[in-house]
């Protein structure tokens, strides 16, 4: 059994990475299930991140809720997390066979910011694997790091298909506040995107680690201009964008069809984690 475990209560690319894990795997026929956490000290935000999910995920998208607190006392058996969570937390669950932890944005400002403070703990940690991409491997420096980009899945991308579309522009001087994505965000139909998350003063400070809607956008016909304003050095944003053969130094319109779209960023029969998971499994 696998155990798709959620902690991050704002509607963001953490989130829907680990929600398209799980409609990956489970269209390969990997016995999973997934679990959000809860923290029932703060239910009204809590309770908003659960209508959005539900807004934004395929209605069929099935979970049990789960305490925060409870997450250190359940014992799972294959557990799949991301290393997002730190943003809350400062531990993980320990009762598990495996732990599969998927990269994020937080690896980035844990090495800027926090000193590295969680890769040091995620390295005392047993039974891990970690993935993501080539600029997070440098980071966190463990030995058993795979090189892995996350794939969106089918079932999330028809829901946001047949979500209700206006003409309004989404930008990222939007995200700045806060960093989080907007239910309203997604019905636009034009995002104007350049880096805007600055953490540190790391060569100026400007980090992304995939940036999605930059991908979805297009392939949901969308508009999305790219502009590499901020840009001091070579990012997640970098990597994801060069499997499709664009050049992140130029200011563009970004084109990227379903089809591409999937080729390149959907799971297929070689997915590096989905057979890690199924040689667990055995």
């Amino acid at each position: 059994m696998v155990q798709v475990l959620i902690y991050y209560p704002y509607l963001d690319g953490t989130s829907t990475s680990l929600i398209d894990t799980y409609y990956n795997l489970k269209s390969f026929g990997v016995d999973i299930e997934c679990y959000v956490a809860v923290d029932t000290s703060d239910m009204k935000r809590n309770l908003e991140y659960i209508q959005t999910l539900k807004k934004s995920a395929p209605k069929d998208f099935y979970y049990k809720t789960i305490p925060l607190k409870e997450i250190y006392n359940k014992n799972f058996d294959n557990l799949i997390m991301s290393f997002g969570i730190f943003r809350f937390v400062d531990k993980l669950p320990t009762n598990y066979n495996h732990l599969f932890l998927l990269d994020a944005g937080r690896v980035a400002y844990d090495h800027f910011v926090g000193k590295s403070q969680c890769a040091n703990y995620v390295k005392k940690m047993q039974n891990v694997s970690i993935y993501g991409g080539k600029a997070n491997g440098n980071f966190l420096n463990i030995d058993n790091y795979k090189i892995w980009y996350h794939k969106f899945s089918k079932e999330r991308f028809e829901v946001l298909k047949h979500l209700p579309q206006n003409e309004n522009i989404t930008t990222t001087q939007d995200r700045e506040k806060t960093g989080n994505i907007k239910y309203d965000y997604l019905l636009t139909s034009e995002y104007h995107y350049n880096r805007y998350k600055r953490w540190g003063e790391f060569v100026g400070g400007y980090w992304e680690n995939i940036g999605k809607m930059v991908f979805e956008f297009p392939a949901l016909g969308k508009k999305v201009f790219y502009s590499p304003k901020n840009k001091n050095c070579d990012d997640g944003l970098t990597e994801y964008l060069a499997l499709f053969g664009i050049n992140d130094e130029v200011e563009q319109e970004i084109k990227i069809s379903e089809e591409q779209l999937f080729k390149v960023l959907g799971m297929h029969e070689d997915d590096v984690l989905l057979n890690d998971i199924r040689n667990y499994e055995k």
